[in-house]
């Protein structure tokens, strides 16, 4: 067993030791980093409770006692709580499940998590406002203490019920929270399923607590940790594929710190390391991330982009022009072309060709050239003959390509007598720049690529080509939540993917429970085909997720405001944790002025504007949703006619491989959610995508 113990911290008991009475203060802080050295019960301050198979253990010091657990490297501290009485003396805690509990185990935990569930039907039913008084008043002593800033103190001391501060405008969700934690404590089960804090020591503690240390970091699960290392001096690039929640965006950014770590023991005194991925949000989460993970000088040598931001910076450094094609411009532009071009062969032969191109329809047309030709560059008619067209179901023949390339050279055609291009061709063009070494200082000593499953070949390829060696290329990837690429072999985007004894598979989710994430996955399966075992583990458990078939935007509406107010409420989160998620802005836009209409605050933001600071509903696109997450999920807006949009004289092949693309959106979209979905189908529709909710996985009403 190890000799020293590495303390982490819950959230929630970070925040008990910041209202801790400041004469109480030293003694708790000196015993906590006691631990350290022995956190075993010794019979006398230290005690072991019949709780958890024994694993949960009390330490005495003076009015307190501070619960805690162990394994052979870690003492994970759960809660600090007053002594009252003699409860705490004895061999059980009655409030580790809320009150009265006596000897519970872990498994009965997990059977009671399973087995409670919530009652959909009183979820989502219109019920009168409640009013849940504070035990004690909100005073400026309490907020200083819990770090609160001085410029929000007006707003919360005047505050007298539960309600009335998880609703408060103007303080952020995380404030708000920190103060309701202080007034309603949670047992202290609930604490098993809070996330691990760690510091560099015990000594953090005491900075913590003196505000000279801002925050802690992320605990890795040993997973995740193996894999943040795993292979960082092979001769090869590095691919760590995981589900969604799996914390694939965790280990990419542990293993900037070690590729640092690495690259300066090797004499590098100035590296430089580029981490992309794949929405601003995600690029402004992944920097405040880095803050804490990195001191700040190895913190500059970390650039973090965006991928198309990277895309129009390396075309731009160049001198070309970028004009990009609003999707409504491409569209019809493509609409124009694919009505307008001229097709070869005899007449008879035309007109075969016409009736194929009008079963797979515009949609499905342009999808092939975006992703499969222009996607992946393919310079002439004999290279789109010689692809292989991973991911697309419908075979076409040797003449039937020649009609697809014609269309896609009538829309080149058409959009350059515009000045306009589209996304693919610039993205192709930079992969060109950065590979004839055109592109003005951009090579990287290293380059992680998160999430890669839905990047176009070119910007993978240019990525790669930015990377000074291949063995400081780091990818993770998730194929079951592509939503726009279709598949392509890695070793055909670039000879230095090749991955051979260097993939790892991160199998626990982090992020959902198990009840959202076995729901969405059996969804998913269903109109798939089968879905490969993936022996994933769960580290949450929670509701079951529910589907509930409306008929009107009105009964939408309804649903929503029901839904939303009685999970936060019951879950203890506030409204700015909840999220509506939809097909297409003009839905999403009508979605929350409804639902602000009604009485709940809620935005809409576009993709390149999400901003999670939002004390709102935020209502968000499907696409725009990818690599986020929420407690709190509806998936809505479905009543759209257009979505699922599948062309009325489309070809059963198209139709199929359409809606199994719409279904991995829905799939991406059900596993944003961390605690509670509900999915709001429309009623009557045949459409496929509707069906696969299985009713021993979700509450079907």
């Amino acid at each position: 067993m190890a000799t020293e113990w590495i303390l982490t911290y819950k959230p929630g008991f970070l925040n008990e030791v910041l209202a801790l009475p400041e004469k109480n203060r030293d003694q708790v802080l000196t015993k906590i980093v006691d631990l350290e050295r022995d956190p075993r019960a010794d019979g006398h301050a230290k005690k072991q409770l019949k709780h958890m198979k024994n694993k949960l253990h009390r330490l005495r010091s003076g009015d307190f006692r501070i619960f805690y657990t162990f394994d052979e490297t870690h003492v994970s501290l759960l809660a600090l709580r007053r002594r009252d009485d003699e409860t705490y003396d004895a061999d059980v805690d009655p409030e580790f499940l809320g009150g009265g509990a006596v000897d519970v185990d872990l498994e009965d935990i997990e059977s009671s998590a399973q087995t409670q569930q919530p009652s959909w039907e009183d979820w989502i039913k219109p019920v009168e406002p409640q009013r849940t008084p504070l035990p004690e008043p909100i005073t400026p002593d309490l907020l200083r203490a819990l770090r609160v800033p001085e410029e929000l103190h007006a707003r919360l001391l005047p505050l007298e019920s539960q309600e009335q501060l998880l609703e408060c405008p103007g303080v952020p969700d995380e404030i708000l929270l920190k103060i309701d934690e202080h007034m309603f404590a949670r047992p202290v089960s609930a604490r098993l399923e809070e996330k691990d804090l760690v510091g560099a020591s015990g000594d953090d503690l005491f900075r913590y607590v003196r505000g000279e240390l801002q925050d802690f970091l992320l605990k890795l699960s040993p997973e995740q940790e193996q894999y943040a290392r795993w292979a960082i001096s092979a001769a090869g690039p590095t691919l760590v594929k995981g589900g969604p929640g799996s914390g694939k965006s965790t280990v990419a950014l542990y293993r900037v710190r070690e590729i640092l770590r690495v690259l300066r023991s090797e004499g590098e005194a100035s590296p430089r390391i580029l981490f992309t991925t794949y929405t601003r949000p995600l690029v402004n989460m992944t920097k405040q991330l880095l803050a804490l993970l990195l001191d700040p000088a190895d913190l500059r040598r970390v650039e973090v982009r965006n991928y198309d931001r990277l895309v129009r910076e390396v075309v731009q450094g160049a001198g070309r022009r970028f004009n990009i094609a609003k999707p409504n411009q491409e569209r019809s532009a493509f609409s124009e072309a694919f009505r307008g071009v001229r097709l070869s062969g005899t007449a008879d032969e035309q007109a075969k060709l016409r009736s194929f191109l009008d079963r797979l329809g515009v949609d499905y047309l342009r999808d092939e050239v975006l992703s499969i030709i222009q996607g992946r560059d393919l310079p002439d008619l004999a290279a789109y003959q010689a692809a292989a067209r991973h991911g697309r179901q419908i075979p076409f023949t040797a003449q039937q390509r020649e009609a697809v390339w014609a269309i896609h050279l009538e829309f080149m055609r058409r959009l350059t007598a515009k000045g306009l291009r589209t996304w693919q061709q610039a993205r192709a063009e930079a992969a060109d720049l950065v590979h004839s070494g055109r592109a003005k200082q951009l090579t990287y000593d290293a380059v992680v690529i998160d999430e890669a499953q839905d990047l176009d070949p070119t910007v993978l390829r240019m990525l790669v080509e930015m990377c000074a060696a291949p063995n400081r290329l780091f990818i993770t990837a998730d194929q079951n939540q592509s939503i726009y690429r279709s598949g392509f072999n890695w070793s055909d985007v670039h000879d230095d993917l090749n991955f051979r004894g260097r993939t790892g598979v991160l199998r626990a989710n982090h992020r959902s429970t198990r009840q959202v994430a076995e729901a969405a996955r059996s969804y998913l399966g269903a109109g798939t085909g089968s879905v490969a075992p993936d022996e994933q583990s769960y580290v949450h458990e929670g509701p079951e997720p529910a589907v509930r078939r409306v008929d009107s935007d009105e009964a939408e509406t309804e649903l929503l405001l029901a839904y939303f107010n009685a999970a936060s409420r019951e879950l203890r989160l506030t409204l700015g944790s909840c999220a509506v998620l939809v097909p297409t802005n003009a839905i999403g836009n009508s979605i929350a002025e409804r639902l602000s209409a009604g009485g709940l605050e809620a935005v809409f933001q576009e993709s390149d504007a999400v901003d999670l600071t939002t004390k709102a509903v935020k209502v968000i696109t499907l696409q725009a949703s990818k690599g986020l997450e929420f407690p709190i999920v509806a998936v809505a807006g479905l009543l759209d006619p257009h979505f699922p949009f599948v062309p009325p004289s489309a070809s059963v092949d198209a139709v199929v491989e359409t809606l199994a693309k719409d279904r991995r959106t829905m799939f991406v979209a059900m596993t944003r959610a961390m605690r509670a979905l509900l999915v709001l189908p429309p009623a009557g529709s045949d459409s496929t995508l509707y069906e696969g909710f299985d009713p021993e996985l979700w509450n079907v009403g």
